[in-house]
């Protein structure tokens, strides 16, 4: 059953991904479609749901977007709508249906991995095309990464949901 998770939220991750490179819009119900597999599925394996720890997921990216928004207002020296300007609508929901993927630290780790691997990959793209990018597809990179996890989880064996993941890969 977990194995069959995976390979629905991979191909869901992997159609944000497609649709966020080729279109830099993805379709907003698979947010909502991505956050149900990631939860649903596993039920059994972690009840009772870990209602705290998605819910410090959520504080913490809408934290995140708090910030933004304040930083943005502050530079700009007027309130701003972060939302299409300086960050898309389908990064905010792709951030939202990752907190019921993870646990607190290994959501933390996700986060921090996956955006340098994002800001990397970018400036490498400029560097090599000689191009500025206008637009980062921030929740297709980040997809694609996820998509990596799903697959180092199911050959590693490990589960999200536990903090030792992080323990692991520090040995």
């Amino acid at each position: 059953m977990s194995l069959l998770k995976d390979l629905v939220c991979a191909l869901l991750l992997l159609v944000i991904a497609y649709q966020d490179f080729k279109y830099r819009a993805v379709w907003w119900f698979l947010f909502p479609a991505l956050a149900v597999a990631f939860l649903f599925p596993g039920l059994p394996a972690h009840f009772p749901l870990p209602i705290e720890e998605i819910a410090f997921n959520l504080g913490f990216i809408f934290s995140q977007l708090i910030l933004l928004w304040f930083y943005v207002s502050i530079k700009q020296r007027s309130f701003v709508n972060i939302v299409n300007t300086h960050i898309g609508m389908g990064d905010i929901l792709f951030l939202v249906a990752i907190c019921f993927a993870f646990s607190i630290v290994n959501l933390l780790f996700f986060y921090i991995t996956g955006l340098l691997l994002v800001l990397s990959s970018v400036i490498m793209v400029k560097f090599i095309t000689g191009k500025e990018v206008k637009h980062v597809p921030l929740a297709g990179g980040l997809a694609v990464v996820l998509a990596g996890w799903l697959i180092a989880k199911n050959i590693l064996f490990l589960d999200f949901f536990k903090d030792p993941l992080l323990n692991n890969f520090l040995r």
